[in-house]
């Protein structure tokens, strides 16, 4: 299928772009484009004449005076898959794109997939590709140098040759030896920052502990927090409880912003676990221990998760336990990023920061992954230094413990008690705590 040829004015971008560029990335982009050309096309949405994946290409050609640009239009396409796309576009700059060899041409042509040889592929982004390719059509393609070298696309092929599709392809005709470069350079970074933020969608993912015949167990209760209070006569805090099975069980103080009961967000019983914490403040000063489980890796934004980390500060007298997933389990579960494994259940697409973003029922859900060095910085970040750090039989979540070392500046933990007892409701409410809680722990920076 060849590309349909439209006036660079006709199509539009889409609200949620996640590539950052600066202005010397945005040149060297304007410089590859003019080197070889648009050699991999737009993709627009058919009704909408929304760009789904292309957003800096586009700009970049503007900005050179073109007024053209090749696009594959996308038809029918769901709001969800349209971030798949773009996810995908903006993912494979950064990742594994396979590898293999083809037919030598020029400019953009179809051949069939048993012309191609691909030698290495991406599991997870084959599948992927599959998926997309099943409900849109073979509206792909991949980039072939002057020696038959694929130097663009060569998972999209792998999945040409399983479904049974011929291949768009661009042939490079000049004799361009750093075409790979240029098409894979670093022309921006991939960024979740400017998307919608649904802070309340976060609690959606919550587990049900204790519950049920297969009961799902918490690492860091079972091995770090219960042999702690069997030692430690303590009262406790569980921030960010989620329904809070170990903290009602073990008679602890919990808050949780979003707790769910099927879809229902249960805002009143937020407030009155506010109000129990405001109380348990007022009569006996800091907790002992704090706890929170399974919380980082559900922030949202490097702003949100030093907010969790502050709070933190704010109510432990020193000793903290804290848990969250690893960056190798981002890796090894298919992080398009860096690289894929044999596993084809999953696939992330990472930020420089550690975030992914998966897009499912009109929301976008997030998870924060972390190293230990990773860690180690954000909660010294916070006030804390990291005594700890273990990881779970799969290693894809840690268990880490952390002691305050020093109090917050009064207008750090003013802050991170503004963030996070006034975070976002739907329909443009908030919790609108922060004041009263403020008042209660103001006496501590005093």
């Amino acid at each position: 299928m060849f590309p349909k040829v439209v006036p660079i004015d006709s199509i539009k971008p889409a609200d949620y772009n996640p590539r950052k560029i600066n202005e010397k990335q945005f040149e060297k982009l304007k410089q590859s484009l003019k080197k070889l050309g648009c050699v991999i096309p737009v993709l627009v949405n058919e009704e909408e004449n929304i760009i789904i994946a292309g957003h800096q290409r586009s700009k970049a050609l503007k900005a050179l005076g073109e007024t053209e640009v090749p696009v594959f239009y996308v038809k029918g396409v769901s709001v969800y898959d349209e971030a798949r796309f773009n996810q995908f576009h903006n993912g494979i700059d950064l990742g594994s794109d396979g590898e293999g060899h083809g037919p030598i041409d020029s400019g953009f042509c179809e051949y069939p997939n048993s012309e191609f040889e691909v030698i290495q592929i991406s599991p997870s982004h084959v599948k992927l590709i599959c998926q997309l390719m099943n409900k849109y059509g073979n509206v792909l393609s991949c980039v072939v140098d002057d020696k038959g070298k694929i130097v663009y696309g060569g998972n999209y092929v792998k999945a040409c040759k399983l479904l049974g599709f011929d291949v768009n392809m661009y042939g490079l005709s000049n004799n361009e030896d750093k075409a790979y470069k240029l098409l894979h350079d670093d022309y921006g970074e991939f960024s979740y920052e400017n998307l919608e933020k649904e802070t309340f969608v976060q609690g959606l993912a919550q587990m049900h502990r204790l519950k049920g015949e297969k009961k799902l167990k918490s690492t860091l209760y079972e091995k770090h927090v219960i042999p702690y209070l069997k030692q430690n006569k303590s009262n406790f805090l569980d921030f960010g409880a989620g329904q809070a099975a170990y903290a009602k069980l073990l008679g602890g103080t919990y808050v949780e912003f979003f707790m769910h009961k099927g879809d229902k967000l249960l805002v009143n019983r937020g407030h009155k676990m506010i109000d129990n914490l405001k109380k348990q403040l007022n009569n006996n000063g800091r907790f002992d221990l704090v706890v929170c489980d399974s919380v980082v890796n559900s922030t949202d934004s490097m702003d949100a998760e030093m907010a969790v980390l502050r709070c933190l500060n704010i109510f432990a007298k020193k000793d903290v336990f804290v848990s969250g997933r690893t960056m190798e389990s981002a890796i090894s579960g298919m992080n398009l990023k860096t690289k894929a494994t044999g596993r084809l259940n999953r696939s992330y697409f990472m930020d420089e920061n550690g975030f992914s973003g998966s897009y499912r029922k009109g929301h976008w859900f997030y998870q924060h992954f972390h190293t230990k060095e990773t860690f180690r910085k954000e909660v010294e970040d916070a006030g804390f230094k990291l005594v700890s750090w273990s990881l779970n039989s799969g290693q894809s979540g840690f268990q880490a413990k952390i002691e305050k070392v020093r109090e917050l500046t009064p207008e750090e933990a003013k802050s991170a008690i503004d963030f996070e007892f006034n975070l976002p409701l739907p329909n443009n409410r908030s919790y609108n705590r922060h004041k009263d809680v403020w008042e209660v722990v103001r006496k501590f920076y005093e």
